[in-house]
């Protein structure tokens, strides 16, 4: 009864000093709730240092990271310590019972290490509460903590691809040094591995980019790549059907395999004669893609003719007159040849075509038709006789011989009556002193060609003109009527014959029958 009536009076009028024997010291701040002896079991055991299992019953989130073999605790450095090894207790309010350097950290130990960009980042950056994922709301409610963070990249950063890919492990393409850079990613473990000229194609060519700023995203997954034709426009417009890869290669479209057995008609051109010889890359020139118009041969061949036989400035087929053979033969005939503006008959059926269509330089055919663009003129400028003032040679020749004349005199201002029909042209329009044909120079004065019989007589009076008193069917006067005359026919003058009165005289040296006299008086014929 002393006994316990004694250790009263101690707890009573000693306690200050009696607690201070039992107690090491004043509990930190954060422990201060467990200050009393009443308390000392819920961390101590009796007669024991502080037990791990105590600590870790209060902290839970510690507890729960060490059964995930997670965080720092499962560390090399923390791993198989004593809790109070590193969080000691009873130095007062004030004591810092956690002893955390960020300067001296070091980071791997967590579980997470600092790479590439991460290790140039400040704590707090990371370690905010708004990237605290844990369900633990005392962790969340804390100010300062360094718990409840997630490893995954998208706890931080925002998903690009918009869960449109089969995996959150951000890591298992990109680094830490650039987001923009998928380092890891190797495209041969997809199901379309880069092969050929796949391998150069910019990722942006495939994956297209959608949108701008927030909005901005880039196709990984979604869209078909099975067939060519899902990326790559058909330029053959289904003529080949659906299966490139039967005639072409992933090294490049210009690279075309069994070229021997591919049927060139299904493109709609036909290789035939020469064209069958031809490399594919002489007509093929920017490679297979490009497209080919083959509607007229001058799309593929220049044009020799420079432009000769276009019409309204399009060119006429080649095919009208050449075929795949070659270019040198030619199918136009005659008959076309007569279709023309020139149309072959008589001697120029026999003429080569080369006489008349090929120089010493090249082969022309739009040529003058006028007979004088390939015949020389032979009469100069003496015919005047041209219809169209071009010279145009039919208008006398035909095409038979140049021999053979078929001239209407009558187009002419003399024309041919009586006797002139029977006579040779010659006999008038050839100059037997200047051995020429001469035409317009001719003198249709009937003098010019006959002989003045009357020794000029009647020179004066009709000017050489025979025609009053001579016809064309010979040298009788018929058409001369004395009556015109001053000395009219009448009474018996009428029955008298003409050489009774118009004798032989010898007039300007000519003897010939005078028929101008001098006067007209009775005496001069009757004594």
């Amino acid at each position: 009864m002393k006994i316990t009536v004694k250790i009263a009076f101690l707890f009573l009028f000693g306690g200050i000093s009696l607690f201070a024997q039992i107690s090491p010291g004043e509990l930190t701040k954060a422990h201060a709730e467990l200050e009393g002896l009443s308390n000392c079991t819920k961390c101590h055991t009796l007669g024991d240092k502080v037990a791990n299992d105590k600590c870790l019953a209060c902290h839970a989130e510690i507890k729960v990271r060490i059964e995930q073999d997670r965080g720092y605790h499962v560390s090399s450095e923390a791993i198989g310590k004593n809790c109070s090894a590193c969080h000691s207790e009873h130095f007062g309010r004030d004591f810092e019972i956690v002893h955390f350097h960020h300067e001296e950290l070091n980071h791997d130990l967590t579980g997470f290490k600092l790479l590439g960009e991460h290790a140039k980042l400040k704590c707090d950056v990371c370690h905010a509460s708004k990237f605290i994922v844990d369900n633990n709301k005392t962790i969340k409610n804390r100010k300062n903590t360094f718990l409840g963070l997630s490893q995954k990249c998208a706890s931080c950063h925002e998903n690009y691809h918009k869960e449109t890919l089969s995996t959150d492990d951000c890591r298992q393409c990109h680094g830490f040094n650039d987001w923009k850079k998928a380092e890891k990613f190797d495209h041969q473990k997809t199901d379309f591995p880069l092969e050929g000229k796949h391998k150069n194609v910019k990722c942006e060519g495939c994956h297209k980019i959608t949108g701008t700023g927030e909005n901005k995203f880039q196709e990984f997954t979604g869209f078909k790549f099975g067939r060519c034709g899902d990326c790559h426009a058909d330029v053959h417009k289904g003529k080949f059907g659906k299966n490139c890869k039967s005639c072409h290669v992933v090294n490049g479209f210009a690279v075309i395999k069994n070229r021997k057995n591919f049927d060139h008609g299904k493109t709609g051109f036909i290789l035939k004669g020469k064209h069958s010889n031809v490399k594919c890359e002489s007509c093929h020139k920017s490679g297979f893609k490009q497209k080919i118009d083959h509607q007229f041969c001058a799309d593929c061949h220049e044009d020799y003719h420079k432009g000769e036989f276009s019409r309204d400035g399009l060119f006429r087929d080649c095919a009208e007159c050449h075929d795949e053979k070659g270019f040198k033969s030619s199918s136009f005939s005659i008959e076309e040849h007569n279709k023309s503006q020139f149309a072959l008959s008589g001697a120029h059926l026999a003429v080569p075509c080369t006489e008349c269509h090929l120089t010493e330089e090249r082969w022309t055919f739009r040529k003058k038709i006028e007979c004088i663009a390939c015949h020389e003129n032979k009469h100069g400028n003496e015919i005047a006789l041209f219809k169209d003032g071009k010279g145009n040679c039919l208008v006398c020749h035909i095409t038979d011989g140049w021999k053979t004349v078929n001239f209407d005199h009558d187009q002419t201002k003399f024309k041919l009556e009586g006797k002139h029909k029977n006579v040779h042209c010659s006999e008038c329009h050839f100059s037997k002193e200047e051995r020429t044909k001469i035409f317009s120079k001719i003198d249709s004065a009937c003098l010019s060609c006959h002989e003045d019989y009357h020794s000029g007589q009647f020179q004066a009076a009709y000017d050489n003109d025979c025609k009053s008193c001579h016809g064309f069917e010979g040298w009788s006067a018929k058409y001369f009527d004395h009556s015109k005359t001053k000395f009219k026919l009448e009474g018996a003058h009428k029955n008298v014959d003409c050489e009774k009165c118009h004798k032989k005289e010898t007039i300007n040296g000519k003897i010939t029958v005078k028929y101008k006299m001098e006067s007209i008086a009775c005496s001069v014929c009757h004594s």
